[in-house]
């Protein structure tokens, strides 16, 4: 999670990373002190004028595909493209340096054995399928991402199973569910 930094919590996390003195006449020496809070304040306003620390762009749990074709499969910060990458105890295979056109066929042909169970309607709902199953291996680099929603013309056509193949896929657990608010204006919040 990225969250905006306060004064006060960057205070207490300074002091907890390093020991801070000031000088006391009264003690005629060096004595543990806590950041000046002035100091603080100069530090949060110098937010991008900190050339030693790392740019944050995003944080993902899954293996994701750079803009110049790199795979980001190694935990930690990748410095080119700032994507932080955790992938919490999910393990994800290998993929080639540089896979050939025939790994690429040969993943589709697994991703369309995955879903080929589900009654889709046409071909062109099998694609939506496949784009929510390989957003999130892109999401990052991308300037928006479509959200997905699984629908069908009666209950028990596999809406949910679909959502929870793609979630498991990227995050290795089932996607957040909640239910159907009865207010329609109550209902338009959660979407904003």
């Amino acid at each position: 999670i990225i969250t905006p930094v306060d004064a006060p919590f960057l205070q207490k996390e300074l002091c907890r990373i390093a020991n801070f003195v000031r000088w006391s006449a009264r003690a005629d020496g060096w004595v543990a002190s806590d950041p000046d809070y002035s100091d603080i304040k100069a530090l949060m306003s110098s937010v991008g004028q900190w050339p030693t620390l790392p740019v944050l762009t995003s944080i993902t749990e899954v293996p994701v595909i750079a803009n110049d074709g790199r795979i980001i499969d190694t935990p930690g910060h990748d410095e080119p493209t700032g994507v932080y990458f955790d992938p919490g105890q999910a393990s994800f295979p290998k993929v080639p340096a540089s896979p050939t056109r025939d790994d690429a066929l040969r993943a589709l042909g697994k991703l369309n054995e995955l879903i080929s169970g589900f009654p889709f309607v046409d071909g062109l709902s099998r694609s939506v399928a496949l784009a929510e199953i390989l957003t999130p291996f892109k999401r990052p680099f991308l300037r928006s991402a479509p959200m997905f929603l699984n629908t069908a013309p009666k209950m028990g056509s596999s809406k949910t199973l679909l959502a929870t193949v793609a979630s498991n896929i990227a995050t290795g657990r089932p996607p957040a569910s909640m239910s159907q608010q009865d207010n329609p204006e109550e209902e338009n919040k959660r979407y904003l």
